[in-house]
């Protein structure tokens, strides 16, 4: 075991990374009439204290194969204009993740790589908004608060921007595009959850986070949203977050099987496929199946993690260790001596996966409240 994992991280220090064999071009490489940038908006229209998933795509209009385009993934940057604003705001990149400081661990953020697109090829990533860390700083320490990016109805303008590269002794060639996401009014049963989660602004982090278990004294809330008279859109999130207390409520506690089995529960009733969330209901569901053993149900789960969504920012990083993992134990059960060289991932295997298109866009799946 110690020897496997030894020559593990040889291969590591050798390659430089998990994948990489060429780094991103420090100069512009690619003409900016080489390539598109597309948006497209993935779920429904939103209502107030919601999220959607947007998804950047990158694709070849010229005539030749482009061998040197940054990971889109790595490059992209938003900004947002909120109703009755005249001027866009950033959002920073801390906003796409789960934590407000930055996440070192993570080898899809940190490495470079670069993308190949033949003519008509496209790559692309999709990312969730609606959740977003203000960053207040007070004397020498700093406080971080998660808001709404939607906190009323309206019509949002966000903004994209792709750093294409840089010229030299000049600044970066972006390629930049606007989409617009409406904002519904509330009415009938969602306008009562609406006004529920304005009387109380914790309750919409609780609702729109992706990994964090919300406040003990919120569940009570959660559970009022989820015995409503009829399902509303705001269902899901609420769904999503009672797991989300149920499965991270304290790994040393007596009942923790149980406690796992009620969260499972919660996230298999999960209904729309459109739900700006899902991604990271399935990937919990994994994890938490693997913390029951149930190994090839958690296998079965992270590989339709994938399969629905190929493009998904909080998705990436996963995809290389669960191929790899998988390369490890099919050789293990060959009796094969595995070493860091034959479980990696190589770079035109990612390569591809990044070629694969996204999920379309949805309908969508709730009802109005009354109608059957």
């Amino acid at each position: 075991m110690v020897n496997r994992l030894l020559a593990f991280g040889l291969a590591l220090l050798l390659t430089n990374g998990p994948t990489d064999t060429v780094r991103t071009p420090e100069y512009l490489s690619v003409s900016s009439q080489q390539v598109a940038l597309q948006l497209e908006v993935l779920a429904p229209e939103p209502l107030p204290y919601q999220a959607v998933r947007v998804r950047a795509s990158l694709r070849n209009i010229s005539k030749q194969k482009l061998d040197s385009l940054r990971p889109i993934e790595h490059f992209f940057s938003l900004a947002l204009k909120s109703p009755g604003e005249q001027a866009y705001r950033d959002i920073p990149d801390i906003s796409r993740f789960h934590s407000p400081r930055p996440r070192m661990g993570c080898p899809i953020i940190l490495k470079r790589e670069v993308m190949s697109l033949a003519p008509n090829e496209q790559t692309s990533v999709c990312f969730l908004v609606g959740l977003e860390w203000r960053i207040q700083q007070e004397g020498e320490s700093t406080e971080y608060e998660q808001v709404a990016v939607f906190p009323k109805p309206g019509v949002y303008w966000l903004h994209v921007r792709y750093l294409l590269g840089y010229q030299p002794n000049s600044h970066g060639i972006y390629l930049e595009q606007d989409v617009k996401i409406q904002v519904c009014e509330p009415k009938g049963a969602e306008r009562a959850v609406f006004q529920q989660i304005a009387q109380d602004r914790r309750l919409d982090a609780a609702l729109l986070c992706q990994s964090h278990a919300p406040a003990s004294h919120m569940l009570l809330d959660l559970v009022t949203i989820l015995d409503g008279e009829a399902p509303t859109s705001y269902t899901d999130y609420a769904r999503f977050a009672l797991a989300r207390g149920y499965l991270q409520g304290g790994r040393n506690e007596v009942n923790f099987g149980s406690r796992t089995e009620a969260g499972l529960r919660q996230l298999d009733k999960l209904a729309a496929p459109d739900f700006p969330l899902r991604a990271a209901a399935l990937a919990l569901r994994r994890k938490n199946l693997l913390h029951l053993q149930h190994v090839k149900l958690a296998d079965e789960a992270e590989r339709g993690l994938h399969r629905e969504y190929p493009d998904a920012l909080e998705c990436l990083p996963n995809y290389r260790l669960w191929v790899e993992r998988r390369r490890q134990e099919e050789l293990e059960l060959q009796g094969v001596l595995v070493t860091g060289f034959d479980v990696l991932l190589k770079p035109e295997e990612w390569r591809e996966f990044r070629k694969r298109p996204g999920k379309p866009l949805l309908p969508r799946t709730v009802e109005p409240p009354g109608k059957k």
